[in-house]
């Protein structure tokens, strides 16, 4: 595998973060590989392949709104990286932070092959007054 870099892994999370914010399913698959796996925590399915994630995708992120998502990395070691990422968004009157790690492993083509994540969320009612 050709080396991983910090600069790949970045341009990854910046797709991954235009995806998320603008709701995008078709981006999300194209910066996965076919056969790629996508574990949202150790407690739920794990989603195998661009049908499975693009599902994930269109019945999660297609139901929030006001979406801002941003990251710092970690660590880039071999062929994995490490992020540290914040969401937050809106979605049944309320608005969700979430507070998360990313391990994310690429083929050579610097195509996400497995990302794995571990998240805290916390919720609380929109300001209906306003």
């Amino acid at each position: 595998m050709s080396a991983l870099s910090a600069h790949d892994v970045t341009q990854w999370l910046d797709a991954y973060k235009k995806a998320w914010e603008n709701q995008d399913s078709d981006l999300i698959a194209d910066i996965f590989s076919h056969d790629a796996i996508y574990r949202v925590d150790p407690f739920h399915e794990t989603h195998t392949g661009h049908d499975a994630i693009t599902a994930y995708w269109n019945n999660n992120p297609k139901t929030q709104s006001n979406i801002h998502f941003s990251y710092r990395l970690l660590a880039v070691h071999d062929d994995y990286g490490i992020a540290h990422w914040q969401a937050r968004f809106d979605k049944n009157g309320n608005q969700s932070h979430l507070d998360g790690i990313f391990k994310l492993h690429f083929n050579n083509n610097k195509k996400c092959t497995a990302l794995y994540e571990w998240w805290h969320k916390t919720k609380t009612p929109l300001d209906k007054t306003h």
